[in-house]
């Protein structure tokens, strides 16, 4: 089961539209089969739960503490976004 927690995390490093029913989409269950390790996926999980507790919530979340910032579609399209608003404004 791909948890919700999880799924928010690499929607947002992606930039993947996980749709209404993240757990149910293959674009996410791709993803995560792809960065999961092969072995000892159980404290890898535990460390994304925390991660997304702690930086990548739900609501608010930490960008500005995130150590995977740089990458992060997410963050990316957010300063982006800032930006061209700042530009018309």
């Amino acid at each position: 089961m791909l948890d919700t927690n999880v799924a928010r995390i690499l929607q947002r490093f992606f930039g993947i539209d996980g749709g209404k029913v993240k757990s149910r989409s293959p674009e996410l269950w791709e993803a995560a089969e792809r960065v999961a390790p092969k072995q000892q996926v159980g404290p890898w999980n535990l460390g994304l739960l925390d991660f997304g507790a702690a930086v990548c919530t739900a609501r608010n979340p930490r960008c500005g503490e995130c150590p995977l910032q740089q990458q992060c579609e997410y963050k990316i399209s957010s300063e982006v976004n800032s930006r061209l608003i700042a530009e018309l404004s």
